[in-house]
């Protein structure tokens, strides 16, 4: 649980103190940019620590459900994070 669950505090925890800083910073520095520059990391990170969760917890009385969740973290996740991290892009947009 300690290994499972140390990774997963410290990006939280880093996240609250980003997010305290730019909840901190006056408007006319625009903390709009900020949390756009954040969100597409946070999503991806979450994405991944979901489907990590649903690979190694899954219940054991689920076994038609080992290839369908392994190609979910194996294959799916890391398909999806260019297409995050180009949403910021204008073109795509």
């Amino acid at each position: 649980i300690f290994v499972g669950l140390s990774p997963f505090l410290l990006v939280v925890i880093s996240y609250l103190r980003i997010l305290a800083t730019i909840l901190g910073m006056p408007m006319a520095t625009s903390p709009h940019k900020a949390f756009s520059t954040c969100s597409a990391h946070l999503l991806v990170v979450t994405l991944c620590f979901v489907m990590a969760n649903l690979n190694y917890n899954r219940p054991s009385y689920l076994p038609a459900a080992d290839t369908l969740v392994s190609a979910l973290y194996c294959i799916v996740t890391p398909m999806l994070n260019p297409l995050i991290y180009s949403l910021r892009n204008q073109e795509v947009q």
